[in-house]
């Protein structure tokens, strides 16, 4: 249902991780190098499209639950099973790499 949305939630997200890459990779330990120049503001566009839409599509996947307390202990699971291994993965990636 939400496919081409989910895509250019995608696009954006990647606009914002471009951007971050921009701040560190000009940092003079790391290159000094602005290697994505100009994605810097579309990458500040990007962060807001991105809750935007996210929260459109949460709301779209989840309103019928609000309200219900039931229905929060399995979208917290659901949302912590998503969201932290991925953050770890990139975490440790991350530490790796500036480390």
């Amino acid at each position: 249902m939400f496919t081409s949305l989910q895509a250019g939630r995608a696009l954006v997200a990647t606009a914002v991780l471009f951007s971050h890459m921009t701040v560190l990779m000009a940092v003079e330990k790391y290159g000094g190098l602005d290697f994505f120049d100009g994605w810097l503001k579309a990458g500040a566009f990007g962060l807001d499209y991105f809750f935007v839409l996210s929260g459109f599509i949460i709301y779209a996947a989840q309103g019928k639950h609000l309200g219900r307390l039931s229905a929060l202990k399995p979208y917290l699971l659901k949302r912590f099973s998503r969201v932290f291994p991925i953050y770890w993965v990139y975490t440790a990636g991350f530490t790796s790499f500036v480390l």
